[in-house]
């Protein structure tokens, strides 16, 4: 892969405020490493550990940037196996 297949995901503005936003499927897939139809085939069938999704209508769903960075912090293990502990306040 070369540097100009190398993916980018710009933050929106609203995240230089500190604000929440709403994902796509294609940039939670870009951020986690997956295809978008991995994330869709799991919400369909309910398999799976993914980050959670919010309905936006019918047939449009989202993911809030906080959750996915939820998720993916409860899923932090360690090189043996056992998870990392979140940080002390």
């Amino acid at each position: 892969m070369t540097t100009q297949d190398t993916p980018t995901l710009t933050a929106p503005r609203s995240l230089m405020n500190g604000d929440d936003c709403i994902l796509t499927t294609d940039e939670v897939a870009q951020m986690l490493r997956l295809k978008p139809a991995t994330l869709e085939k799991a919400r369909s069938t309910g398999m799976g550990d993914y980050p959670p999704f919010v309905r936006l209508g019918k047939r449009r769903v989202g993911y809030l940037l906080s959750a996915v960075l939820a998720w993916i912090a409860a899923n932090h293990f360690n090189v043996d196996g056992t998870r990392v502990s979140p940080k002390a306040a």
